[in-house]
């Protein structure tokens, strides 16, 4: 790890944020929508994805939207938190039911009227526009803490040094992935021991009488075959 780090030239704080994170659900600020989002850090570029729901459930998404952006961490802002430096590079959104795309359609968002399920959109250059993502088209300067296993993000204020943090929105590690295991072989269906059968005795033939059988010799007449 240590080697990693040295290798990347990233700062100790940037190199222990790197990887997946994920926030519960919550109230998207400004829209009134349901929200869940994550972020996913690869040495200097951060993607954050979220997703909308027009209902307060939780439990169906309409609207997923993809931002990336290249950041730095830089120094200490007090309260342990540290300035996060992002600069804006791209913005999709794409509609994942139905009632999401005849939402985007109705406001006719980002300047598309022809919005489809499962089809996204690149809303990079009407980002800032009426009824469109906030305007990206610049250096954001915000905060970032990591709290234990906790990760805030929250605004920089250069002027009164009051920096904050959304607190209602907080990001952890996705459980580990499980890996099922594969199914057991099934047990050998042992083979039934084969108990011999006794041999099936030979009919005795019947005997077919010969002349004289039965019949008493006379006396002084030899025996019949076989005791004379």
């Amino acid at each position: 790890d240590q080697a990693w780090l040295e290798d990347s030239g990233l700062s100790p704080f940037a190199a222990r944020i790197q990887g997946n994170w994920w926030a519960d659900c919550s109230l998207a600020p400004d829209v009134g929508m349901s929200q869940i989002s994550a972020l996913f850090m690869e040495r200097e570029v951060l993607k954050r994805t979220t997703q909308y729901s027009f209902s307060t459930e939780c439990n169906t998404w309409d609207v997923e939207a993809v931002e990336t952006f290249n950041f730095w961490v830089n120094g200490d802002v007090g309260n342990g938190m540290r300035e996060l430096e992002l600069e804006f590079k791209t913005a999709s959104a794409k509609p994942i039911t139905i009632i999401g795309a005849a939402q985007l359609n109705s406001l006719g968002w980002c300047g598309i009227n022809d919005w489809t399920v499962g089809v996204a959109r690149d809303v990079t250059a009407t980002t800032g526009q009426e009824n469109c993502m906030p305007n990206r088209q610049k250096t954001i300067k915000s905060v970032i803490k990591l709290e234990g296993e906790a990760l805030m993000l929250g605004r920089l204020d250069e002027v009164s040094a009051q920096s904050t943090l959304n607190k209602d929105q907080i990001f952890r590690r996705p459980p580990p992935v499980v890996a099922t295991p594969p199914p057991a072989d099934p047990e050998p269906v042992p083979t039934p021991v084969r108990v011999p059968e006794e041999p099936t005795p030979m009919p005795t033939p019947e005997r077919v009488p010969e002349p004289g059988d039965g019949i008493p010799p006379e006396p002084g007449e030899p025996l019949p075959f076989p005791f004379n």
